[in-house]
């Protein structure tokens, strides 16, 4: 009750997004807004608070359904990461003296125990995250609400991302421009290099994953995978000091190795910090890969040579999780996608390239999603496949561009780069 009375009342400014998965689950987003802060100041004797959470709504499996397949019911799961600020920030002093998870959380503990053993989870398409409620003892065997929270908050921390350093998350980052300010890009001859760590990046097998067959537009079957045509050359992490686009003619790769040719793909993360991950694919075989007459061939000359339109068409992306939270599982998915359909992508065609700069930003659900992942980087192994998507029988059965996989990636090991104006 003291404890009530001297602490401020919290504020939290949320932007939300949703979609809906092939299987009929709903994914609803909650991420922070980076004005909480600045609105906190604003209204005055507010404290800014921090939220990120995701929703599921999973329909029944379809052996539960009515004859109409018409889904009765639904299982909403609910991840919620919550950081109070305040007395409550990570490493206060105060925070050492006081049980917040206990002050927070009570409530929500009643609430998971009271339903703990009330639905039939195995019914529904999605499963929620495993929070073993039934095991945790309650009130009227002799435990303090507060042994509860322990119990489940402990099991809660490893379902949702780990906590990072206090500048990796949410807002801000943890060098300020004081303590390193930016420096001149290297763009002269030997042109741009972050010498970003291997350990970090990797391709990736193509076994798990199926693209269109040759039958794909009759039969509707999708067949494994064979291994990508590219091999992933090089990646790269800056930070810039504001978005940059076409980066290719910078990149030393570019300059030392005209013979070769490049795909560029560029993930350019909403900032700031603005992140930039760039992945350069090469040829295993050119001729093979460019100048045979092929399936995969024709529409790479399509993409290569076509027009914006032309590429935002057919160019395709399979994300998936290979270790992750069940939050960032559920935030990205592994729904193929035709990116230029969801986000904005900028082409730009070199003698020896062509780069697809990700314009994350653009889109609301892309950006609070990258976000959402950004601030768990460390803890997530993520693979994206890039292909273009088979449309006609002639440019059918589909083949892989490349795989890129990223590894536990520390964003705080991006060089920082001044891109001089012109």
């Amino acid at each position: 009750t003291l404890l009530k009375g001297l602490m401020p009342t919290r504020v939290v400014l949320v932007e939300s997004t949703w979609r809906q998965d092939c299987d009929g689950t709903f994914v609803i987003l909650f991420s922070n807004h980076h004005q909480t802060s600045q609105y906190a100041k604003t209204t005055g004797g507010l404290v800014p608070a921090k939220m990120n959470a995701a929703v599921t709504i999973a329909p029944l499996k379809p052996n539960y359904r009515l004859r109409n397949n018409y889904s009765h019911e639904s299982l909403m799961t609910v991840v919620m990461r919550f950081e109070p600020g305040g007395w409550f920030e990570p490493g206060s002093i105060p925070r050492i003296f006081i049980n917040s998870d206990a002050f927070f959380l009570q409530s929500m503990v009643d609430w998971f125990i009271s339903i703990r053993e009330r639905t039939e989870q195995e019914r529904f398409v999605s499963k929620p995250l495993k929070i073993a409620v039934s095991s945790v003892p309650t009130e009227s065997a002799g435990y303090k609400v507060e042994q509860v929270v322990k119990r489940v908050t402990s099991t809660a921390i490893q379902t949702l991302f780990r906590p990072g350093s206090r500048g990796n998350q949410g807002e801000g980052n943890s060098r300020s421009k004081e303590q390193a300010p930016f420096v001149e890009a290297e763009v002269g001859k030997e042109g741009m290099n972050s010498r970003f760590d291997s350990r970090f990046w990797s391709s990736a097998s193509a076994s798990y994953l199926k693209v269109r067959g040759k039958k794909y537009l009759e039969d509707k079957v999708k067949i494994p995978a064979a291994e990508p045509m590219f091999e992933l050359f090089r990646v790269d992490l800056f930070e810039f000091p504001a978005p940059c686009e076409h980066l290719a003619p910078s990149m030393d790769y570019v300059k030392d190795f005209p013979e070769k040719f490049f795909y560029i793909v560029q993930l350019m993360v909403p900032g700031p910090p603005h992140y930039s991950i760039i992945a350069a694919f090469t040829p295993k075989d050119k001729e093979a890969c460019l100048e045979a007459d092929s399936p995969f061939n024709r529409l790479m000359r399509t993409f290569v040579d076509g027009t914006d339109d032309d590429r935002n068409q057919i160019f395709k992306l399979i994300p998936a999780i290979v270790e992750g939270s069940w939050i960032v599982q559920k935030a990205v998915g592994n729904t193929p996608a035709i990116l230029g359909k969801k986000i904005r992508i900028a082409y730009h065609r070199g003698a020896n390239y062509i780069e697809l700069d990700f314009d994350i930003a653009s889109s609301a659900m892309a950006a609070n999603i990258v976000r959402l992942v950004s601030s768990a980087t460390k803890t997530v192994v993520v693979d994206m496949a890039f292909l273009n998507e088979g449309q006609s029988e002639d440019v059918l059965p589909e083949q892989l561009i490349g795989i890129l996989r990223l590894n536990k990636v520390d964003l705080s090991l991006a060089k920082r780069v001044h891109m001089k104006s012109e």
